[in-house]
């Protein structure tokens, strides 16, 4: 039996389900805003300013060839993922957001095409959609998946920011709990495959969340995952919770000239923070140079960030890394920038291969010439 918060158990809609045998009867609690005329409407409207500038890459999953997710009574979860998705897009496109879906039919499509789309889509971030499975048919909760571990390179703390938002409002509004295995219900993808996750996840260079609303393996939540209406509950979930992530700012970084070579080896870079909706926590900055963290860096009231590496760098290609926060707890979104320090040419340098030749006019010799710095280091072009 599903246990539920008394608050949210008035008013229960009553669904009874008939089948071959006995008949099972679910029990959901409609959001308190459609209970009020011009509720739901007055929520789209409440975020519309904080969505109707995005847009979003929806991604239900699986469908097409790919039916091998079937629940107790047949039920498939393609077809659970396709409905709470359409549901979704709806949402989102009532509050003024552009949407993009990987598939709006029992389509196939591919698991790596599914994040190269998304990455040339021009989506600001991905949510992909899913239900979960287990051989233990009494378990049900919901879960909202981001990728790696705040100790792996591949983590980015904006993508567990919005998996923090979307759980709570989803599990609220399906009347599930979290899993019992985290604090707030949101999962590492590396807890289903170490150092790898979700293909998904793993690929998608947008900012990237995974939704698995509950499991279909539970023949009482099966059922109630074959209501539209219910689809629709769980999709109002993930709509609420992706407005008040934005609702509560999400900073944003920019350099402020458009430089990546640079000829000197302790290039100073300069860049912009700025967030509409929240004061910037200077103290949780963050900027690194190919993972290594930098101590010389100075942040302004204006938002002006100017950092310097402490040694030089290596000729070549490098990779600058940024992360704040606001004062409400969220990350910037995934900064990087590629650049290249190229000192200028002060001399070449030349080997001869082999040093001597023998007296045979066939005999060919190598003569391999380097352009070099002042250190004597070859420069980036070689």
């Amino acid at each position: 039996m599903l246990r539920m918060r008394r608050r949210s158990l008035v008013p229960l809609l009553l669904v009874a389900l008939a089948g071959c045998g006995p008949k099972l009867s679910v029990y959901y609690a409609k959001p308190v805003e459609w209970r009020t005329p011009g509720g739901e409407a007055a929520v789209i409207e409440r975020y519309r300013p904080q969505l109707d500038t995005l847009t979003i890459y929806l991604d239900p999953g699986h469908g097409g060839t790919d039916h091998n997710g079937k629940g107790p009574s047949g039920e498939t979860e393609a077809a659970i993922n396709l409905r709470v998705a359409l549901h979704l897009r709806d949402y989102l496109q009532a509050a003024g957001a552009t949407v993009i879906i990987s598939r709006t039919t029992d389509a196939t499509v591919g698991l790596r095409d599914r994040s190269t789309l998304a990455n040339a889509s021009g989506a600001d971030f991905f949510v992909s959609i899913h239900h979960n499975a287990v051989d233990d048919a009494l378990t049900n909760y919901t879960s909202t998946w981001y990728h790696a571990r705040p100790s792996d390179s591949a983590y980015h703390p904006a993508n567990q920011d919005i998996a923090r938002y979307v759980q709570r409002d989803l599990a609220y509004a399906m009347g599930n709990n979290g899993s019992n295995s985290t604090f707030d219900g949101t999962m590492s993808d590396y807890i289903v495959y170490p150092n790898a996750g979700f293909s998904v996840l793993r690929y998608t260079t947008l900012p990237a969340i995974l939704v698995e609303g509950s499991f279909w393996s539970n023949v009482y939540e099966e059922a109630r995952l074959k209501k539209d209406e219910f689809n629709q509950i769980e999709a109002f979930g993930i709509f609420k919770g992706l407005g008040r992530y934005f609702a509560a700012g999400v900073p944003r970084i920019a350099p402020a000239t458009r430089d990546s070579v640079f000829t000197g080896w302790r290039p100073n870079f300069t860049l912009n923070a700025s967030d509409s909706r929240a004061a910037l926590d200077s103290a949780s900055l963050e900027v690194r140079i190919d993972g290594r963290k930098l101590t010389d860096v100075r942040f302004d009231r204006r938002g002006r960030i100017t950092a310097t590496p402490s040694r030089d760098l290596a000729n070549g290609p490098h990779r600058l890394d940024v992360r704040i926060r606001n004062a409400n707890g969220n990350g910037s979104w995934p900064f990087g920038r590629l650049f290249t320090v190229a000192p200028t040419v002060a001399g070449l340098t030349a080997v001869d291969e082999p040093s001597e030749l023998p007296g045979d006019p066939r005999a060919v010799a190598r003569i391999r010439v380097r352009a070099v710095d002042a250190k004597g280091d070859p420069v980036a072009d070689g």
